[in-house]
């Protein structure tokens, strides 16, 4: 069963997803060449949350709730490199470094109510909020200077909202809404490239990957695949030309990296019998 994590290496040479490989196993986290391999395990238990840093490690908020803690490992090795205790009261969903990696964005849950969290490096509580009711994925925009987050509207829409970042500070004062009434069904997931592009995945409608260029008054949602089954998790590649996520094909559930280029899909991993949905 594949999960939502689904991460690029800063570099581009792997991914990192959630899931697991029958129904019998635990789920866990893997890392797998975006050429394709085998997927290698992450040796992290009860994992809430996990990306790559700016230098390429693993990280993952692992723990029971309220005391999580954010753990980063050897890339190559898999071995566990550091650790540190993260604010405590919180569930995290999703983490985002800076480029820099001087600041770490999170969607966590707090006393049953979504929150925005601003970490420093180190996993530091910076700020925090619930003025926005967010799914549990965070994204920094392009300049690094705000937060893209997904808000349910009514029936099976989102909003993409804005969530502007003034240092060390939240500003839920200033949340705007970005992309209004998107249609990405009831469990639907976002992603923003550094190039400002944003991808929805509609896999309860119309099993699309659907890109749009944010800023642009003219442009148009653009479907990257229509797929006769299941697509979800979706991820940017780093340089924005590739999104990584998983599709059903003949085997079961697998990862696929998408071209923007639209040329055809490319499988990377190849298990059987997995499935994503229904869960």
């Amino acid at each position: 069963r594949l999960r939502t994590p689904l991460r690029w290496s800063p570099d581009g040479s792997s991914v990192l997803f959630g899931g697991s490989p029958d129904s019998a196993t635990a789920a866990g986290l893997y890392v797998t060449a975006r050429l394709g391999g085998t997927p290698r395990r992450i040796p992290a238990t009860a994992a809430s949350a996990a990306t790559f840093s700016p230098d390429g490690k693993v990280v993952v908020a692992s723990g029971s709730p309220p005391h999580q803690s954010m753990l980063w490992f050897d890339p190559g090795t898999l071995a566990r490199t550091d650790s540190v205790s993260l604010p405590s009261g919180f569930v995290f969903l999703d983490l985002d470094f800076t480029p820099a990696g001087d600041q770490i964005a999170a969607a966590a849950v707090a006393s049953a109510s979504p929150s925005i969290v601003l970490l420093d490096s180190r996993g530091k509580l910076l700020d925090s909020s619930s003025a926005a009711f967010i799914r549990p994925e965070i994204r920094w925009d392009a300049s690094h200077t705000g937060l893209f987050v997904a808000v349910p509207s009514p029936g099976t829409t989102d909003n993409l909202e804005h969530v502007p970042v003034s240092g060390n500070r939240i500003r839920s004062d200033r949340i705007q809404v970005a992309l209004g009434q998107i249609s990405d069904g009831i469990n639907g997931g976002m992603d923003v490239s550094a190039s400002g592009r944003t991808a929805l995945i509609v896999g309860p409608i119309a099993f699309q990957i659907l890109t749009l260029k944010l800023g642009d008054p003219g442009a148009k949602w653009e479907p990257l695949t229509s797929h006769t089954s299941w697509v979800w998790s979706s991820g940017f590649s780093p340089d924005g030309s590739t999104i990584a996520g998983s599709a059903t094909d003949n085997l079961g559930d697998n990862i696929y990296t998408f071209p923007l280029s639209g040329h055809a899909p490319a499988a990377v991993t190849f298990q059987g019998g997995i499935r994503d949905y229904p869960y």
